[in-house]
């Protein structure tokens, strides 16, 4: 969440606005008080169309925070943990947590939040169509037709959008296999987006440069797809792992006295974003590469590594029984590349080389050839 803004709390759930947002607030803004508005209302002074546009995007920002919440409510109904709301520059992303989920469960939920933007659609025309002065009668306008399009667009079969998990919940009722659904959700999903792409390069010849917003969606749906997938696969082939078993016992590590020039030659020589302090066996923290970086080079001769490194007792830990995806996850979203295990660590690397080759070896073994290690 280092790229976000946490907003507060609500239903349990931390809600966070990406940085993202906020080009999508300004630009929209612009667009609507220069373009849409004098265009389709002509006649009023710039500062109404300025107004309403600040209405407009304040609505639409409620709209998908709405729209995320109908999903994080309906799934911690069924029993789903919800850890965080993050709204992106396109949309929105509830942190779920996925082993708890069923066909049913997902249906239910991914349902919910086009409901909700049907919901405030409705709700935002029938105050259009009252007779309210024009700040709000414009703004309530264009909010409902956005909410509409939100919802019909995000029923599109294809991953990570809502209609793509209807379908994965469908497929995945049919086949009893979690793994497939979601591959063939997500490569919906990626047609969809490569769909998105080619519009919005050719329409850029007739529309303009507001067809790029079509190329970004699309672009912005394909990684997400590719990310949704790759995590499937990852927790799949971790499961029934448990982290004790990629502990190492060696490893290369960083005195605490050691000087800041000493470290920095460490981690380079061994290709490291960071390392462990360890004093004997006992690991004391973490220090980073950037951590040496910000001190100016004429003070890595006296600073040591332990004047700098991240303390033992502000790190994550694990216990050797913890669930390897678990400890993926956590080092995933703390942008670690080990996890102290009692006095060994695991390496997110060693994680991963297990993970390609289980992949490898399931690949193979369905074209007829054994791996063997």
């Amino acid at each position: 969440m280092k790229r976000s803004i946490k907003l507060g709390k609500y239903l349990g759930i931390d809600i966070y606005v990406h940085y993202s947002w906020l080009i999508l607030l300004a630009v929209l803004t612009w667009g609507l008080a220069t373009g849409w508005f004098p265009e389709n209302n002509p006649g009023y002074h710039k500062v109404m169309y300025w107004g309403a546009a600040l209405i407009s995007t304040k609505l639409l920002f409620l709209s998908v925070l709405l729209h995320e919440m109908a999903h994080s409510y309906i799934a911690k109904k069924n029993g789903i943990t919800v850890k965080s709301i993050t709204l992106f520059l396109f949309g929105g992303m509830a942190g779920i947590n996925e082993q708890k989920l069923t066909p049913g469960k997902e249906l239910k939920m991914s349902i919910a939040g086009p409901v909700m933007s049907l919901a405030l659609a409705a709700l935002f025309y029938f105050i259009s169509r009252a007779d309210t002065f024009f700040l709000l009668d414009v703004s309530a306008t264009y909010i409902s037709r956005l909410n509409l399009v939100l919802a019909i667009f995000n029923m599109v079969p294809g991953f990570p959008l809502d209609g793509g998990r209807v379908f994965r919940a469908i497929v995945w009722s049919v086949t009893k296999d979690f793994k497939k659904a979601t591959e063939m959700a997500t490569t919906a999903g990626k047609a969809f987006a490569y769909f998105l792409i080619f519009i919005g390069l050719i329409s850029i010849f007739s529309a303009g440069i507001s067809a790029i917003w079509l190329v970004l969606i699309g672009l912005f749906l394909l990684m997400l797809s590719t990310l949704s997938y790759d995590q499937v696969v990852i927790r799949d082939a971790l499961t029934g792992k448990r982290i004790q078993e990629f502990a190492r016992k060696r490893y290369k590590s960083i005195n605490p006295h050691a000087t800041l020039q000493s470290a920095y030659e460490t981690l380079k020589k061994t290709d490291k974003k960071m390392l462990p302090v360890m004093d004997g066996k006992k690991i004391n923290g973490i220090i980073k590469i950037n951590q040496i970086l910000n001190k100016d080079k004429d003070t890595w001769g006296t600073l040591r590594a332990k004047d700098v490194m991240t303390p033992a007792s502000r790190m994550p830990k694990s216990k050797p029984n913890t669930h390897a995806y678990k400890a993926f996850v956590l080092m995933a979203t703390r942008g670690l590349d080990f996890l102290p295990v009692n006095n060994q660590v695991v390496f997110l690397e060693d994680l991963m080389r297990y993970v390609k080759l289980k992949v490898t070896k399931e690949r193979l073994s369905k074209s007829g050839f054994t791996l063997t290690s």
